[in-house]
């Protein structure tokens, strides 16, 4: 088997993980918040630990999705400039372009660790659920590694099919 075919296989497994995992922590926030709106309306009560249980699944879902967002093009941009390039040049900018963002995911990625580790040293709980801050912080890490992983592999593909880009591009009219 090709190293194209292989990676090609990698990522698809990869995002088919993060597809589900994000359904299942959305479908568990709606629920959640409809829990919220029915005990403080029907009933009067407001439950502690439901605000902090969709705070953090909202933490996750959104850092899970930043890899898979980066390969679909729903991320913030502006293309204008690059746009008037010739395939090739495009194609090593968007390269350049995402080793700089590259960068920038290492050094979150492993100052996150840092913050995560001290979670750990310290034992800190959050305050309705009790549970280890470690655990939400993880989000971090988990979901910077993924966009580093999108990344690579955008190049990588970027690389070995020059002028042809690998990233879907939504345009919105």
């Amino acid at each position: 088997m090709s190293a194209d075919g292989w990676v090609q296989r990698l990522e698809n497994r990869v995002e088919t993980m993060i597809r589900w995992t994000a359904i299942t922590i959305l479908a568990f926030l709606c629920v959640n918040v409809f829990v919220q709106v029915i005990l403080r309306y029907l009933f009067g009560y407001s439950s502690r630990w439901t605000l902090e249980v969709s705070r953090y699944l909202m933490i996750w879902a959104v850092l899970l999705a930043a890899g898979p967002a980066l390969k679909y093009g729903v991320l913030v941009g502006v293309d204008t400039l690059t746009q008037r390039f010739p395939p090739r040049t495009r194609t090593w900018v968007s390269c350049a372009l995402r080793v700089l963002m590259g960068v920038f995911a290492c050094t979150v990625f492993f100052q996150a660790l840092k913050l995560m580790q001290s979670q750990w040293e310290m034992n800190q709980l959050s305050p309705a659920l009790e549970i280890p801050m470690a655990l939400v912080y993880m989000a971090m890490p988990v979901g910077f590694a993924l966009f580093l992983f999108y990344l690579i592999v955008l190049t990588y593909n970027d690389l070995l099919h020059p002028g042809r880009s690998t990233t879907t591009v939504i345009k919105i009219e």
